[in-house]
């Protein structure tokens, strides 16, 4: 007796695991499909145009992205006629502020490359595809209601151990908010919206970036650029 409850029980246990592992699977193919996986993988570069409101200050500024596959990152902040800029480059990182009156500084100078793979605007073909390879751990945490939206949430764990939330939306299964560090005591929360489609992609044009005190910046993009050549040279450190 105590046997076949043994077994029955082991067998029940097998069935939830194959239905949780088969709900992320699920959730995930929907996503990509949703999101036009198929090309996103055929950019090889992507400029990104648009304006940025910093909501302490009230203040505009107008930024230019450029990406390029895999680990190529630039972006430019144009701010009271003057350039800041961010770099990511193979596993190094600087800024160049013109507000210091400094060159490029490799202040964050041993970035991994999974590291870089785990900041959303630096992975073109986005974080979740061939997740395999990129995160240690992915797994569906059940769903959840944010602004009467029904999301799935999904923890992340990268390979640089970096832990990030993705919430996607039930119904379009388009990614609506990533929250970084969410076991931190002041989270930073990224919200995406005003998706349309760019030659077969549904891409954000509104991003609003927030921690516990509200929104402190918003992004609205003009223009997606995709597969433009753009020069290495760019981003060298000098």
């Amino acid at each position: 007796m105590l046997k076949n409850v043994f077994f029955l029980t082991l067998s029940l246990f097998v069935f939830d695991a194959s239905v949780f592992s088969q709900t992320l699977d699920n959730i995930i193919d929907n996503y990509l499909s949703a999101r036009g996986q198929s090309n996103f993988n055929k950019l090889q570069t992507l400029i990104v145009k648009g304006k940025k409101v910093y909501m302490s200050d009230n203040y505009e500024a107008e930024f230019k992205e450029y990406i390029k596959y895999p680990t190529k990152f630039r972006v430019d902040t144009y701010m009271f006629n003057k350039i800041h800029t961010v770099l990511y480059n193979n596993g190094k990182g600087g800024i160049l502020s013109p507000f210091s009156g400094s060159n490029i500084k490799e202040n964050f100078p041993d970035i991994s490359i999974d590291r870089i793979q785990s900041m959303e605007k630096s992975d073109i073909q986005g974080l979740l595809y061939n997740w395999q390879k990129k995160c240690k751990q992915v797994k569906y945490e059940g769903k959840t209601t944010l602004n009467k939206n029904e999301l799935f949430k999904i923890r992340i764990i990268t390979n640089s151990s970096d832990t990030l939330d993705y919430y996607i939306d039930m119904k379009n299964y388009l990614l609506q908010r990533v929250v970084y560090f969410p076991d931190f005591p002041d989270p930073t929360i990224a919200t995406y919206s005003n998706y349309k489609n760019v030659k077969g992609m549904q891409l954000p044009f509104e991003i609003s970036q927030s921690n516990h005190a509200g929104c402190f910046s918003k992004e609205t993009i003009s223009e997606y650029l995709t597969n433009p050549v753009i020069a290495d040279s760019i981003f060298e450190f000098k």
